[in-house]
């Protein structure tokens, strides 16, 4: 199932974002996206 996304992302994402379902779902690039941009800027969505 996570063949396009490396599991390194998915892991950090699931700590990012309070939804990991959502990110092993099928808006996985979408999320990863939004989420990679809130981490550079810095803000802390936990």
């Amino acid at each position: 199932m996570i063949s396009k996304t490396p599991p390194k992302k998915i892991a950090v994402m699931t700590v990012s974002s309070p939804r990991p379902m959502v990110i092993n779902s099928t808006g996985t690039q979408a999320i990863v996206g939004t989420e990679i941009r809130k981490l550079k800027t810095g803000e802390n969505i936990s």
